[in-house]
This record gives C-alpha cells, structure tokens and sequence, in this order.
C-alpha cells in the first residue's frame, strides 16, 4: 500500500483494519512529519523491514521509481504549488494527457502521479477539492484522458463543507482502478 502524501502515516496505517497490507510506502515533504510518520508505523506494531517513507517533494522527486502497487490512498494538500515545469512532460508520471496541471493547482499531477504507480489489479481513493471536478483548461484535459484514453475513474464521491479539520470546503473521493 502506499500514500505519496502521506503526512504523518494515519490514512496509510488505517488500510490494515480494510485490507491484508503487508508493505506500507509512503511520501512526505516535511521532514518533521516524515519522522512523525516512520514513529507512528513502529508504535502500530510495523516492523521497520515493512515500510518505507521517504522525505521529499513527491511530484518534482519520485522515490517510488518503478514501483507498482495495489492499495494507494491520499490526502494531497488540495491546490498546492509546483513548478509544472515543461520538462514534466517527459517524465512518464505526466506525459499522457499532453498538458501540465497548472503550477497554481496540482491536485491532477498528484492524481497522475498515483494512476502510474497502481498496478494492473489496483485501487486508489484520493481526497480532492472540488473544483477538480468542473475546473477547466488543462486540468479539463487531464481530466478527460483519465476518463475517456485510460478509463481508470470508477467513483466521485462528494463530501460536505466542515467535514475535515483545517478546510471548510466540500471535497470529494476520486476512487481510480485498471
């Protein structure tokens, strides 16, 4: 199982009470989290041979390289900042759809991001904004090649406003499969 944005490992480590999860990978951008995160695998009883959480930028440094998995879960920071620079558009991860998710917004690169790394049998629930869902330039594109070239979107759940602590928007759950 792995969650590129993974924080402090909560969501991760509550896939073990729905699926038989062996393996956990995670990302995390602030090192003080990514400590949290490896501290909270060990005191849930996760032998340290059975994870991996890696610190760093998830979308500008991909530690999961070539790694497939079955189970992906995020939270991403919704409307977060990144470079989108043009360079990604040859990085596998972000090629298919032709276009970047804006630099302003890059809920979709980390959707892109985790439709590369799930294997031919996987799922994934992403936590998103909204606007994701009727946003329009080149995340109507990535939006259209991840419906219509890869058909890989299986459910949009939408969630009220106030349902999360730290935002009052409504959200919804992208749940992605092959």
């Amino acid at each position: 199982a792995a969650d590129p944005t993974c924080g402090s490992g909560s969501l991760l480590l509550r896939l073990k009470n729905y699926a038989n999860i062996c393996n956990y990978y995670g990302q995390e951008l602030t090192s003080t989290t990514y400590n949290l995160a490896r501290m909270n695998m060990i005191l849930r009883g996760i032998p340290y041979r059975n994870f991996n959480i890696y610190n760093g930028d998830t979308l500008e440094h991909d530690y999961f390289g070539d790694m497939k998995f079955r189970v992906q879960v995020a939270n991403p920071p919704y409307s977060a900042k990144w470079s989108a620079s043009s360079s990604f558009l040859d990085d596998p991860r972000f090629s298919g759809a032709g276009k970047l998710a804006p630099s302003s917004k890059a809920d979709f690169a980390f959707v892109e991001h985790m439709v590369y790394h799930m294997d031919d049998d996987g799922r994934i629930a992403v936590l998103l904004p909204h606007g994701v869902l009727f946003r329009s330039g080149s995340e109507d594109t990535i939006r259209r090649y991840l419906i219509k070239d890869l058909n890989v979107l299986d459910a949009v759940i939408g969630l009220p406003a106030n349902l999360f602590h730290g935002t009052g928007i409504p959200v919804c759950c992208l749940v992605l499969r092959k």
